[in-house]
């Protein structure tokens, strides 16, 4: 199991990363995904309980080694104007079917090129690398994405199973977005 980490009044749950991502823009490959479900959130003086994911994206240096980075956490959601949404949709090059038929663990394995920038953080001072973007790859650079079989997840894996397992761990399906969703709730 991952070391996940609760900062205190947050739940920023992650893999616990060396910090040597550099800046720029390489083949990758998504490697795992980390969900948490009913995750405290306050948003304009209201609390609500949300399901929350990342993506943990593995990618070779200039030297060849294998390097992750992970995704900032995302609300499950399936509206259209989610981050979540919008991620995958850059991911696959396309949106993904929102009528609860698709299920964005199966991204697990999928080549993309991804690109990370980096920033400086506000609270602590620290530069820190982030995903900035990702989208498809082409079959000209597919060559150049890290097998996942070769990947090294702190931990080991969230998602997914091995060969030798009988079935995959349940996962949550995105829905169609409520009538009642407000655009700016970020819940």
């Amino acid at each position: 199991m991952a070391k996940l980490i609760n900062k205190v009044g947050t739940s920023k749950y992650q893999w616990i990363l060396e910090n040597n991502a550099e800046p720029g823009t390489y083949p990758g490959t998504i490697v795992d995904v980390l969900e948490n479900e009913e995750v405290t959130r306050e948003y304009k003086g209201e609390t609500k309980e949300v399901d929350v994911c990342r993506f943990l994206i593995a990618y070779k240096n200039d030297d060849d080694d294998i390097i992750l980075v992970q995704t900032y956490e995302m609300t499950i959601s399936g509206s259209p104007k989610s981050k979540l949404v919008q991620f995958v949709s850059n991911l696959r090059g396309k949106q993904p079917p929102l009528d609860g038929t698709y299920d964005f663990c199966d991204e697990v394995g999928r080549n993309c090129m991804v690109t990370i920038g980096e920033k400086t953080s506000k609270r602590t001072g620290e530069l820190y690398q982030y995903v900035e973007n990702v989208s498809p790859v082409s079959k000209k650079l597919k060559g150049d994405c890290p097998d996942p079989k070769d990947v090294e997840i702190p931990g080991g894996k969230k998602y997914g199973r091995d060969e030798d397992e009988d079935a995959l761990p349940p996962q949550k399906k995105m829905d169609k977005a409520g009538e009642d969703e407000l655009e700016d709730d970020p819940f």
